[in-house]
């Protein structure tokens, strides 16, 4: 039986990763490349309706943050003043 120094596993360990990043850096190269040599159109006329649509979207967005943010800074309050006394009255020591 082989007892290995702590050095020894942190470098066994780094190879095992080494081997772990190659795989997804070669892994990724393989996807990307296919990807990149499809044809493009060189019109932004199929882009247009997208953006006009993600910038429709924007106000409904806009609201419902705006909507939430209320309730959530009323409940960080509320928390903040319960916690407070809740601290105060643990310090305080009442004597009969």
């Amino acid at each position: 039986m082989q007892i290995k120094t702590k050095m020894e596993q942190v470098k066994a360990k780094a190879s095992n990763y080494k081997g772990r990043a190659a795989m997804a850096v070669s892994g990724g190269a393989l996807m990307v490349s296919p990807a990149a040599a499809t044809e493009t159109n060189s019109s932004l006329a199929d882009i247009g309706p997208i953006i006009t649509d993600a910038a429709g979207l924007m106000p409904d967005i806009v609201t419902l943050i705006i909507a939430v943010a209320g309730v959530v800074i009323s409940v960080a309050v509320i928390t903040f003043v319960t916690g407070l006394f809740d601290n105060l009255l643990s310090m305080m020591r009442f004597r009969k």
